[in-house]
């Protein structure tokens, strides 16, 4: 991996959310290494919600959390604000990867999915994509409460469309 790499992700704030030590521990570690400005971790749903309402979150990385399932109704709170945070790129990093699950976590607004264990190359494809590929999801009513994908304006300069700014974006 190329030192330069590290240069594309040192304007951003991640937000780890796993009930496994172990995990946030590892995951924390792959993140720091790819020098994010700030890595936090939340070991249950109501400690990520206080980081996402009162830190400045670019990317939420969340275990599925299978014992009490917050992690999905965490992804539906953020999707649902009516705010900023309804925008944060989400990844999904989970051990249960059949095709049902992943159904569901991508119709609750999961942006990118991680199998563990996990491999760095991988979660550097998945946070260039989440950063770098941002799509933010809208409310379409003739698509009954199903989200639809549009271009993300922010970080766009005023005079700058969105097809000029899908070009100028860094290589990763």
């Amino acid at each position: 991996m190329s030192q330069d790499i590290h240069n594309y992700f040192a304007d951003y704030n991640a937000l780890v959310v796993d009930e496994s030590a172990d995990s946030r521990a590892i995951m924390s570690a792959v993140l720091g290494a790819f020098k994010l400005k700030s890595v936090t971790v939340a070991d249950d749903y109501q400690k990520a919600l206080k980081n996402i309402r009162t830190e400045q979150i670019d990317c939420i990385v969340i275990d599925w959390m299978s014992d009490t399932e917050h992690g999905l109704q965490l992804v539906r709170d953020v999707r649902n604000a009516n705010h900023h945070i309804a925008n944060i790129p989400i990844i999904l990093c989970t051990a249960r990867t059949d095709l049902g699950r992943l159904e569901e976590a991508t119709k609750v607004g999961v942006d990118e999915i991680i199998a563990k264990p996990l491999k760095p190359d991988v979660v550097l494809k998945k946070l260039a994509s989440a950063f770098y590929g941002r799509k933010s999801y809208v409310v379409n009513g003739d698509l009954a409460n199903k989200r639809r994908r549009l271009n993300h304006p922010y970080k766009m300069k005023a005079n700058q469309s969105s097809d000029q700014q899908q070009s100028s974006r860094r290589p990763v």
